[in-house]
């Protein structure tokens, strides 16, 4: 999570170097342009925040379609909801009167566990699309750079869920446990099934929390400072149009602002840095090793 946060950062302060050289040299090249030159360039850079504030409220609607969905996923990996069903399990199982409620009451379990993890990869499929949508969108029509958007995935709990589904099978089919005790057979399915299906669930949640909270920062620091970056092209045109001393001023202070980056990415270097010498993979090495 470290590397990816690094590479995403470095993307960003990249783009937003990348946008001070280019307004540096606009800048430049207004010294020489005439009042109605300056106007016409002024009239297109505003027509280009206007677009981008189109943009930007598609953005907003996906972001609320995004959370929505994430809360309903939450929902379905939040262990503390599990526990009712845990409670009735345990009840059933301790007052069964036969072997086959026992096993009807262990059944219960996967039951609910997976019909959470099919609610669960319903919503992350939809977030998915929407984070890719969201990332195209600023792509294609604002040609923003940035990183492939993190993507968070409900398989790796499946499987693990599936295999603790297939021991759990065997423990309540086995002689072993037919020839146990009532009160062994609950006390032993907890502390080993029913510990561990909590263990994965609420892995699962948490990672899925990290990934809700974090897959949108980066797009979300970019389109700000896109827009600010727009926002401050729109001021120095009509600052220029009424003195010329203004835009040597504020090319001076991009390059200010240019410095300002420069040490940050060297920081990200450094961080890099340690990382491998830790032995920790770096975001792209490791994505390439999947």
């Amino acid at each position: 999570m470290v590397s990816e946060a690094i590479e995403a950062l470095e993307t960003i302060i990249q783009g937003r170097l990348e946008r001070n050289g280019h307004q540096r040299q606009s800048l430049l090249d207004l010294a020489g342009q005439s009042d109605s030159a300056i106007g016409r360039m002024l009239t297109a850079t505003q027509r280009d925040y206007e677009h981008y504030q189109t943009s930007i409220r598609a953005y907003k609607q996906d972001l609320t379609a995004f959370r929505q969905h994430g809360h309903i996923l939450l929902t379905a990996l939040n262990v503390r909801s599990l526990e009712k069903t845990l409670d009735d399990i345990r009840q059933t199982m301790t007052e069964a009167w036969t072997t086959y409620g026992l096993k009807d009451a262990m059944l219960r379990l996967f039951e609910d566990i997976n019909s959470r993890i099919e609610v669960a990869a319903r919503q992350t499929q939809s977030m998915r699309r929407l984070l890719r949508n969201m990332h195209r969108r600023f792509q294609s029509q604002h040609q923003f750079r940035l990183p492939p958007p993190p993507m968070f995935s409900i398989v790796k709990y499946q499987v693990e869920l599936s295999l603790l589904d297939q021991e759990a099978d065997t423990f309540r089919n086995s002689a072993r446990t037919a020839l146990m005790e009532q009160h062994f057979v609950t006390k032993r399915y907890f502390s080993t099934i029913v510990t561990r299906a909590r263990r994965i669930i609420g892995t699962a949640h948490d990672d899925a929390r990290h990934w809700h909270d974090t897959a949108q920062l980066p797009l979300a620091t970019e389109i700000k400072e896109y827009r600010d970056d727009l926002a401050q092209q729109i001021l120095d045109l009509r600052r220029a149009g009424d003195s010329r001393k203004t835009v040597q001023q504020r090319i001076v202070a991009l390059k200010r602002d240019d410095s300002r980056l420069h040490v940050q990415l060297n920081s990200f270097a450094k961080v890099r840095g340690l990382l491998a010498e830790t032995g920790i993979p770096t975001a792209s090495r490791a994505s390439g090793e999947n």
